[in-house]
């Protein structure tokens, strides 16, 4: 008995020493690592800096060039003009951006263009991700403002709305800067939007507000249905055309649709497509008419909207 417990004590000591010197193995190699990334972390500091400078030299240099070319350019030199045109708007796409007078806005004067690719893609998946699980939110809210005649309900309603297109404005106005395909059109249609938003939530709640709230928000149901099947349509066929190298890697999902093949997907979601947009019309329709007895300003802003 006492030999069995000398043994088992020795195979514990044993076993205790063991851990211990992986630990302190381990510790070594950790203390390494920690040394190793800190003479990493200078390294990058130093070429991080020496990047910055070398941006700004090239800032200058284009900058200078731009300012050669337009006086060259006044002096109608000719086609040569016109190559050096194209070269400087490649050259510039490595410049630091704003993004526009919409994204300066909210977000000021800073750089908007990823360095990365990493970073785009990351950037362009959030937005796509954005809208995909916002779609979902807008067919409840759009449901619940249909089956609930409150006015604060509504106003939350255009309030989300207007959130979601100054929010999508936002980023498609980076992702263009990046390289995405997105058109200016699409973008403006967002500030218009933002602005029905508004001209909503301001329309004192009269009569002709209450006739019109209740085929705006059916006709908001039904947008929110078919953009939800639109979107998954129009990611396949972008999937599609990556793969046949038609399509870039930040390009999105947008209406600036590419070649339609007519397979059972497209003739089932045109004629929904079609539906929407003389359902639109109707819409525009039903609040002149609802203008003529009425005529508060909103109905007339709202109609030219749709």
């Amino acid at each position: 008995m006492v030999v069995a417990s000398d043994k088992k004590s020795m195979a514990m000591a044993e076993k205790i020493i063991e851990n211990q010197s992986i630990q302190n193995s381990m510790l070594a190699e950790t203390e390494k690592m920690r040394d190793e990334l800190k003479v990493s972390a200078d390294e990058l500091q130093r070429k991080l800096v020496e990047l910055s400078d070398y941006v700004d030299k090239y800032e200058g240099e284009v900058a200078k060039f731009k300012k050669n070319l337009k006086e060259i350019s006044s002096s109608g030199a000719g086609e040569t003009v016109e190559t050096m045109k194209t070269d400087l708007i490649a050259l510039s796409k490595l410049l630091p951006i704003t993004g526009g007078p919409f994204v300066e806005l909210f977000l000021g004067k800073m750089n908007v263009r990823f360095a990365m690719k990493k970073e785009r893609l990351q950037f362009k998946s959030e937005y796509e991700l954005f809208k995909q699980k916002l779609s979902f939110v807008f067919v409840v809210l759009s449901l619940v403002s249909l089956m609930l005649n409150m006015r604060w309900v509504h106003i939350f309603l255009q309030l989300f709305l207007s959130y979601y297109y100054v929010t999508i404005a936002i980023r498609e106005n980076i992702l263009r800067e990046n390289g995405s395909n997105i058109k200016s059109w699409w973008i403006q249609h967002h500030y218009l939007m933002v602005g029905c938003g508004v001209v909503l939530m301001t329309w004192p709640p009269t009569e002709s507000y209450h006739q019109f709230s209740l085929i705006l928000h059916a006709f908001g149901l039904y947008v929110s249905f078919l953009q939800i099947f639109q979107t998954r349509y129009q990611m396949a066929r972008l999937y599609t055309q990556r793969a046949l190298g038609k399509a870039g890697e930040m390009d999105v999902v947008n209406t600036d649709t590419r070649e339609t093949h007519w397979t059972g997907s497209v003739k089932l979601l045109l004629p929904m497509v079609w539906f929407g947009h003389m359902f639109q019309l109707h819409l525009a329709i039903y609040a002149f008419r609802c203008d003529i007895p009425f005529r508060p300003n909103s109905v007339p802003a709202i109609s030219l909207c749709n």
